[in-house]
């Protein structure tokens, strides 16, 4: 017995294979621009220190860990 597939349900299905493809490819593009807006940003409110950021970006192919990048920590101003 040969069951053939309605072309309704093959369209959905079509749908869905991209459709979970290109959901990887928006989280991807929104990891992009909330990583460039918030360096955009604190440069602008002068919150970046761009050695520090230059420093971890250039700390190598392995990337940096928390031990061997020597910069305390950020203090967020207090509020008053």
């Amino acid at each position: 017995m040969h069951r053939t597939v309605p072309p309704r349900r093959q369209l959905q299905l079509l749908i869905f294979g991209i459709d979970t493809f290109m959901s990887e490819c928006r989280a991807l593009t929104n990891l992009a621009g909330n990583s460039v807006a918030t360096l955009v940003i604190a440069r602008r409110e002068n919150a970046l220190d761009t050695a520090h950021v230059n420093k971890v970006l250039h700390a190598g192919t392995r990337g940096p860990r928390a031990e061997t990048v020597d910069s305390p920590p950020a203090q967020l101003p207090s509020k008053t």
